[in-house]
């Protein structure tokens, strides 16, 4: 009767936690499962929310070395690949160094030291971050949202791929490194890449073949070890699929996790026009894709003030369609389209004419009612990002939380604190029923009393000391035990492999 109890019990909470998953997922909330078309080994599925600190990931040497050789880190690995010259790498190593810290402290260490204190709530920033018109800009999404599980990042240059070192030789391999370094400057210097710059960069003899380099690089510096990496595409129902052709994929996924930590993490890098024309004629699968996507944080920086033309209408709404919180500059959605939407927008910095790239068209990118909005009060921002880099005072960000949406997740996290905590007195109640250690393994069964003691004496002179004999259904039982359903899996599996491959499980009945 108590056996068929704990099954029906354990039945019940198994069937609760797959609710309660489902319920979260949908918000894009951190869950114990981790959904991706890149395949780990079970062993690699480390649930999140236990011994975070304590349980170590494995990861891909291969991919995890290739973000610390094009990032200055370690060439180790490549040693034996293609030997660069030591002196190369010391000033390579060094250059970058000295560039990484000067934005650190000018820019990554104060911006985080504002996320911990002044941006989106603890409730959301586990989300999906959405960045569209990023180029490969993994760096700024990963310091303003540290917590995400997911990032999705949306741009036109090309993916590429990474060169056979081996056989492009030490020296043009020293160049290439040169030029993923050089790629980078705008980013060091100003916080954003310039399309122009890119465009030179890519693809021309021995620089580098598209972004892919520079999100290695990305991993490397922001303290990533990278599980996986796979060429993916998005087919014509807008779903993300392996890319088994990797030249011209337009699309590439990385798993990864921070070191020391065992959450895995999905970065995933779309080429692609998300204009209107690229949404109905060049990748009509992208829209899909997005209208699928789940709700995230959105992140938008010198986007080139392409959501303040018609051709950019659907990219717009599917932003403020999906978007939970909103961080932009005004380079982004103009402010005229969140009037009629139940958004808390918080102004940071100073509201200023754009530069003068864009002042030609100032009379469509001048928000009038944004400057009005401004003049009403905004918090000074401690780091600069954006066009106005060159001026802290002259820069300006906008913070836009959508309260219905995390009304909504405040509310499900609240169930779900509650529906854990029944999980867990269930669990509970079910370890106290097991107050009685009714459950043996047999290793020897006798007709004769004394054949069981003899056999009893032997194994105790091999040093086991938990072996009994008991007498059941007229036959005495050599035993270990007794055992409740909490440690006897292990003990069983020892025992059948060490002492006797036919044991078995007895359970007496209650007395």
């Amino acid at each position: 009767m108590k056996t068929n109890l704990l099954n029906l019990s354990i039945l019940n909470v198994i069937f609760f936690f797959s609710c309660v998953g489902n319920s979260v997922n949908e918000k894009g909330l951190e869950t114990k499962t981790t959904n991706s078309n890149i395949n780990l080994n079970p062993s690699e599925l480390i649930d999140t929310s236990v011994n975070n600190e304590k349980t170590q990931l494995r990861h891909s040497v291969l991919h995890t070395s290739i973000s610390e050789f094009v990032s200055g880190t370690s060439k180790s690995y490549f040693d034996s690949i293609v030997p660069v010259s030591e002196d190369f790498w010391r000033d390579f190593s060094k250059e970058i160094n000295d560039d990484y810290s000067k934005i650190e402290s000018k820019r990554l260490g104060k911006m985080s030291n504002w996320v911990d204190t002044s941006f989106i709530s603890k409730s959301i920033d586990t989300c999906l971050v959405f960045y569209p018109f990023s180029g490969p800009d993994f760096l700024h999404a990963n310091f303003l949202y540290p917590n995400a599980n997911e990032y999705i990042l949306m741009a036109l240059e090309d993916v590429g791929s990474i060169p056979d070192w081996k056989s492009l030789g030490a020296k043009k391999t020293e160049r290439y490194l040169e030029n993923v370094n050089r790629f980078l400057r705008d980013i060091y210097l100003r916080s954003y890449f310039i399309t122009k710059h890119m465009k030179l960069d890519i693809k021309e003899e021995e620089k580098i073949s598209g972004v892919i380099s520079s999100l290695y690089w990305f991993l490397a510096k922001t303290g990533h070890k990278i599980v996986d990496v796979k060429y993916v595409s998005i087919d014509t129902e807008g779903n993300i699929v392996v890319d088994n052709i990797s030249d011209n994929s337009k699309a590439v996924q990385f798993l990864f996790h921070k070191e020391g930590q065992s959450k895995i993490k999905k970065l995933t890098y779309i080429s692609c026009d998300i204009s209107d024309k690229g949404f109905t004629k060049k990748n009509p699968e992208i829209k899909k894709f997005l209208t699928k996507m789940r709700e995230c944080n959105t992140f938008v920086k010198s986007a080139s003030y392409l959501m303040h033309y018609r051709s950019f209408n659907m990219i717009r709404e599917i932003v403020l369609e999906k978007s939970i919180s909103l961080f932009q500059d005004d380079t982004g959605i103009p402010f005229k389209y969140m009037k009629n939407r139940d958004l808390n927008v918080q102004c940071f910095g100073k509201y200023v004419k754009p530069i003068k790239d864009f002042e030609h068209n100032n009379d469509i990118l001048f928000q009038k009612d944004l400057e009005l909005l401004y003049k009403k009060g905004s918090t000074k921002l401690p780091f600069s990002l954006g066009y106005h880099w060159r001026d802290a005072n002259e820069q300006n960000q906008m913070l836009m939380i959508n309260n219905v949406k995390v009304n909504s997740i405040n509310k499900q996290i609240k169930l779900k604190i509650a529906q854990d905590s029944i999980v867990k007195y269930r669990l509970d109640s079910i370890f106290k029923v097991e107050t009685t250690n009714d459950k043996y393994i047999v290793v020897g069964s006798f007709t004769k009393l004394f054949r069981a003691n003899a056999h009893l004496k032997k194994l105790k002179g091999k040093g086991y000391k938990s072996v009994n004999v008991i007498s059941h259904n007229k036959k005495h039982l050599v035993v270990f035990g007794p055992y409740n359903t909490r440690n006897i899996d292990k003990e069983f599996n020892t025992i059948q492999l060490k002492l006797e491959e036919n044991a078995w499980v007895l359970i007496l009945p209650d007395s």
